[in-house]
């Protein structure tokens, strides 16, 4: 299984493919990519326009886990049309993929089915009706997205889908931020130090979350405060379409842009006006082949360029104009990714990705010596970005592969390695650019995997970091709660595996766990709940087959209680991907959704096993998929969503079935998610993954309203996770996963 982000039911098998592509492949691929996204690019609100048609890429590369945490799976994993408008998946890949309506969680919908589509490949699937529908990879279990089709005949002018709020937004929190004063990224992929230590950034395509905004050069002081942002995704002057490095001249603050899907390189001047561009997108125009890195050289103001389509390294005069070009021997480098001049000496640095060493040459372009990893262990590296330190002749190297850098002497020995696997302080996740700042020596990286920027000092200690999955940003958060007594809302922040306490105006306040699988640690949360007499939290820690309590406050990395030994199972206090958790304020007792086991089981408040019930089917008390549980504190009735049969069933303190919600025309549900109780008026919330709402039902279970259908912005959602009630205010808290946010709302009827 891929920790923390998937949910893989038992019986169903997936298949993982990933082999070197062959050059012929690998520009295939390539050009799959490139025409998806400039197809998206001429729309300019591609991320939520709606179209007739629409085409979503398979990326080379999606068939290895790690992708979604990249955001490199699927562009754009969310897309938008009219109903009767069609979608055509275009697999770049050099593996097989099998998309499917339906999700990893809650099983294929029936919508569509592709069947393999194998390299090169496309499938094409028509959405006759409004509506939102969810979508996997069957073989791929990391691979989602989500498809909004809108009234027939609406356009990027209006709203497919105008709201029927009867709630009305109070607050919203969280993202992955990329509004254009928020420090966090979609995809940083280079980094570069301007003048006066400026941090520059080029950051790529996302293809996900509620503020995409496609990719763009951010630039940040050296505090790490936002200063400048410009570019857009496209094809015109100063747009991009897959930009893959970025340079900048510490003196004059020019900044130049590899774009590797455009085919060309642009420099701006230091204020972020297009000054010179070398290529174009068009069909012959591509003087510079496939430019994945590119460097400047501050002393002659030249411009170095590797070219990971033809193998070469272009070097051009200020102007653009040729001066040089390097084409090595087959042997010597196949891939290269980044490149770096050496101001002192002209020397130029090349990161040789797929051969796995970094080739160092002169001024002239004359080989000058190969740089490899640990002694000599050709293939061990994936260099992907490089630097040269100016003061020292020193070299550091981004090795994605194994999330480091490394750091060599001038004459190329290895001194030192920063950097572990992780997304803690001072870890990387597959980092892609590195830089030296020639005035103070520090080092930026371009922490890829984890959306980040991080700054080490000469003697390597961590001093800054900026961007994604610091306090306060969510990643696909799938679980909420309230406290009525402060006004917290507590989220399970999903995909960063955590758990974050906000304060009752969405201020960042504490958070809980890392990932792992020691106590205290946690893998994939998908469920929340609080205890407002005790302040305890509980955790359905998903990915380990667990949940953990933790203390009011905090108390700590330690749990007060761990239920469950983190292995699947199918026996008392065993779980198979359990997704929902539930607090009786009452007795303490504590109810647990366990997803692929089909059912519900209950302990006491000390973790002592007490009944379960449900089993899989679609009967009277029989439950298929179940991601959501709730109390009713007042008699004691444990609410289930049954995911599985679009519907949410109500059953005794004991665990006999009372009612069944939401089964009739009248009242349908589709794909249950969250359950909440509103213990003031009776009421049960709804969320529905497959409506994309929020259904609020009676005490006797009839519709009462529904609120906050299809969206990404404002008081809609694309697929709503958990949701909560909080009694004592009125207000209702939404986890929207796909928009990395938590909403909330006031209720109609509310009591302050």
């Amino acid at each position: 299984r891929r920790a923390g982000d998937v949910l893989i039911p038992e019986g169903r098998n997936y298949s993982m493919g990933a082999c070197p592509l062959s050059p012929r492949a690998r520009l295939a691929a390539a050009a799959v990519l490139a025409s998806a996204l400039a197809a998206i690019a001429l729309s300019p609100a591609a991320a939520h326009a709606v179209h007739p048609t629409a085409e979503v890429a398979i990326a080379p590369g999606a068939s290895i886990p790690g992708c979604e945490e990249r955001g490199r799976c699927l562009s754009p994993a969310n897309t938008s049309i009219a109903a009767g408008g069609e979608v055509t998946w275009a697999n770049g890949d050099d593996a097989a993929h099998y998309m499917a309506g339906g999700s990893h969680l809650g099983g294929p919908s029936g919508e569509f089915e592709s069947g393999p589509i194998g390299p090169g490949g496309t499938f094409t699937h028509e959405f006759a009706e409004a509506g939102a529908y969810p979508y996997y990879c069957a073989m791929h279990p990391w691979i989602e997205g989500m498809v909004d089709a809108g009234p027939a005949g609406s356009g990027p002018a209006g709203d497919p889908h105008p709201p029927r709020l009867a709630a009305t937004l109070e607050l919203e929190f969280g993202s992955e931020g990329r509004g254009p004063g928020d420090p966090e990224f979609g995809r940083p992929v280079g980094v570069a130090f301007g003048p006066n230590g400026t941090i520059v950034v080029a950051d790529g395509v996302s293809g996900s979350g509620s503020g995409s905004s496609g990719p763009r050069v951010r630039t940040f002081l050296a505090d790490g405060s936002p200063a400048l942002s410009f570019g857009a995704m496209g094809i015109g002057d100063g747009e991009f379409l897959l930009p893959t490095g970025v340079a900048a001249d510490p003196a004059s603050g020019r900044i130049a842009v590899s774009d590797v899907a455009a085919g060309r390189v642009q420099v701006f001047g230091a204020g972020g006006a297009l000054e010179l561009a070398i290529g174009s997108p068009l069909e012959g125009d591509r003087p510079v082949g496939g430019p994945a890195g590119v460097a400047l050289d501050p002393a002659s103001g030249r411009i170095a360029v590797a070219d990971d389509e033809n193998n070469a390294v272009h070097v051009l005069h200020s102007d653009g104009t040729p001066a040089l070009r390097i084409v090595p021997q087959a042997a010597d480098f196949y891939g290269p990714a980044g490149v770096a001049f050496d101001p002192a000496s002209g020397r130029i640095a090349v990161a040789d990705k797929h051969g796995g060493r970094v080739l160092v040459y002169g001024a002239d372009g004359s080989h000058n010596m190969t740089l490899e990893a640990d002694g000599g262990r050709a293939g061990a590296w994936r260099p992907e970005g490089v630097a040269f330190d100016s003061a020292t002749g020193r070299i550091a190297v981004a090795d994605a592969l194994n999330a480091r850098v490394t750091v060599h002497g001038p004459d190329g020995r290895l001194e030192a390695e920063i950097g572990s696997p992780g997304d803690g302080a001072g870890q990387l996740d597959w980092p892609e650019g590195v830089a030296f700042d020639p005035a103070s020596g520090r080092m930026a990286v371009a922490d890829t995997g984890n959306r980040r920027v991080q700054v080490f000092g000469p003697d390597g200690g961590l001093e800054l970091a900026f961007g994604a999955g610091l306090e306060g940003s969510l990643k696909r958060p799938f679980g909420v709660a309230l406290d009525p007594a402060s006004g917290r809302i507590v989220v399970a922040d999903t995909w960063n595996h955590r758990v974050q306490v906000f304060g009752p105006g969405g201020e960042p306040e504490y958070m809980l766990g890392s990932y792992g699988g020691a106590p205290g640690e946690l893998d994939g949360p998908r469920g929340v709940a609080l205890d407002p007499a005790s302040g305890r939290i509980a955790v359905a820690d998903t990915g380990n087959h667990r949940v953990q309590v933790f203390r009011a406050g905090g108390g700590g990395a330690a749990p007060a209680l761990v239920i469950g030994d983190g292995e699947e199972g199918g026996g008392e206090k065993e779980f198979r991907w359990p997704a929902g958790v539930a607090l009786d304020p009452a007795s303490g007792r504590i109810a647990v959704a366990d997803t692929w086991n089909h059912r519900v089981q209950v302990f006491g408040p000390g973790g002592a096993f007490k009944f379960a019930f449900g089993s899989e089917g679609g009967g009277r008390g029989e439950l298929s998929s179940p991601l959501g549980v709730a109390f009713d504190p007042a008699t004691g009735r444990i609410i289930v969503a049954d995911t599985g049969n679009d519907r949410v069933q109500v059953f005794g303190p004991g665990g006999m079935p009372v009612s069944v919600l939401g089964a009739g025309p009248g009242g349908a549900l589709d794909r249950p998610y969250g359950v909440a109780f509103d213990s003031a008026t009776g009421r049960i919330a709804v969320s529905e993954g497959g409506g994309s709402r929020v259904a609020v039902l009676g005490p006797d279970g009839s519709p009462e309203f529904g609120f906050g259908p299809h969206g990404g912005s404002g008081g809609v959602f694309w697929q709503p996770g958990g949701v909560a009630f909080d009694s004592a205010s009125g207000r209702a808290a939404v986890a929207d996963p796909y928009g990395n946010r938590v909403l909330v709302f006031a209720m109609p009827g509310a009591r302050g």
